[in-house]
């Protein structure tokens, strides 16, 4: 188990740096500390209380204290008002929260010399993102799951499985904190978990390994993708303060000029009504 996390870390980093862990005191964070440790890395424990679950939230926040005091590792803690914040920035709990934690994980990795941050999402958050994105509808970036590394953030953990972590605590007498909400339907990822990998399991019942697989290859398509896409884009566009021009001529009858916008501008907020209207009235006379 552990020469996957060591892998996993020096596919995106140098060991000897300083990694920031983020830590909410389940299984797959708590793991990822155990992991942490076992391959000798300089470590910090940053832990997000989101004040949402009452005594069981303070009572995480103790456990994953204690757990870096035990390991006599820095620990950083920070209460949130979410459901406040959430009220002001008009924003989902779980998008919001995520806001609320890489922003405060990044201050914290600024301010105390911390070179990357290590979040324990694994293989079944990989697919069950794959699955919400498929289901609302998406652009192959979508499909292509939690990636591995992005900026400073590094996932080590996408190397495992819930079961075999699971398995892995149970073997190894690991403690850890069960979160209540994630055992309720009140959330899409939460009836995916719960209602529709399970069904697909008895189907494949090896899902996990055979989505690794799948998930690779949809991963070398994107990056081959994005390549023709920087071509073309350095080609047909050029940007003059915030506004983007496309050369009209270039791109007219180009045969995939609805994915390249699509592509291009889904980061401005475009969706492919939008784009699909402009295509339309750009080739009106």
């Amino acid at each position: 188990m552990l020469h996957r996390f060591i892998d996993s870390i020096e596919r995106y980093a140098d060991k000897e740096q300083r990694f920031l862990l983020a830590v909410s005191g389940g299984l797959d964070s708590t793991l990822l500390v155990h992991f942490a440790l076992e391959a000798g890395l300089d470590i910090g424990i940053g832990h997000c209380n989101y004040q949402l679950r009452g005594a069981e939230s303070d009572a995480e926040e103790i456990f994953v204290k204690k757990l870096a005091l035990g390991a006599g590792v820095p620990f950083y803690a920070v209460k949130f008002d979410t459901k406040e914040w959430l009220k002001e920035h008009n924003l989902t709990l779980q998008e919001g929260a995520r806001q609320l934690r890489y922003s405060w994980l990044e201050e914290i990795l600024e301010h105390n010399g911390f070179d990357h941050i290590l979040t324990a999402h694994h293989v079944n958050d990989s697919l069950e993102t794959f699955l919400y994105n498929f289901s609302k509808g998406t652009g192959l970036k979508g499909l292509t799951g939690i990636p591995p590394q992005n900026g400073k953030i590094v996932r080590p953990m996408l190397a495992y499985s819930r079961p075999e972590l699971k398995q892995y605590a149970r073997d190894n007498g690991i403690d850890y904190c069960l979160d209540s909400s994630n055992e309720k339907d009140d959330y899409a990822r939460n009836k995916i978990r719960h209602h529709i990998v399970p069904i697909l399991k008895e189907i494949n019942p090896s899902l996990e390994e055979t989505f690794k697989s799948t998930l690779s290859n949809l991963q070398r398509a994107s990056a081959f993708i994005d390549t023709h896409i920087r071509k073309l884009y350095e080609e047909t566009v050029h940007q003059e303060g915030t506004i983007l021009y496309f050369s009209k001529a270039k791109l007219q009858h180009h045969p995939n000029l609805s994915f390249f916008l699509f592509e291009t501008l889904q980061s401005y907020g475009f969706n492919g009504a939008v784009i699909k209207d402009m295509i339309e009235k750009g080739n009106q006379p």
